[in-house]
């Protein structure tokens, strides 16, 4: 099993924070076993188009979910199919401390490079954390 744990609360919390959203929650497990594009997302879960469009976005740059292909319609524009990084995840809290662990979905992947392993997850987290405690704002 291909397993990611985080013991260190200032890094499973953001994480477990955006996965307990409920539009964030939907997104992430109707991607889990097959790729989709926003469009399918958002009909899929009766979810407005343009927040699809903005946790997509967010659980990308998280980390959470990949592009696992690029399709071009007959118009020339790009559709983008996502999906999950995440197969399941378990989360436990004891008096000294919070453990968030997850399986990674290796369906996710197609090539060796896309997965993620704990340390290039972990440093992304804590700058992600680092600047959300800045206030730093990073808009499209």
């Amino acid at each position: 099993m291909n397993v990611l744990s985080f013991d260190d609360h200032n890094l499973a919390l953001p994480i477990l924070q955006e996965l307990v959203d409920h539009v964030s929650y939907r997104i992430v497990v109707s991607i889990i076993s097959a790729a989709k594009n926003v469009m399918q997302i958002a009909i899929e879960n009766d979810l407005a188009l343009s927040s699809t469009y903005k946790k997509v976005r967010r659980l990308q740059e998280m980390g959470i979910v990949s592009i696992e292909r690029i399709d071009i319609d007959d118009c020339g524009k790009k559709i983008l199919y996502y999906r999950s990084k995440i197969k399941s995840l378990e989360f436990s809290v004891t008096e000294d401390k919070m453990i968030l662990q997850f399986e990674k979905n290796d369906r996710s992947c197609t090539r060796a490079q896309d997965i993620l392993d704990a340390n290039s997850w972990n440093q992304h987290i804590i700058a992600q954390s680092h600047n959300r405690s800045q206030g730093v704002v990073r808009r499209k």
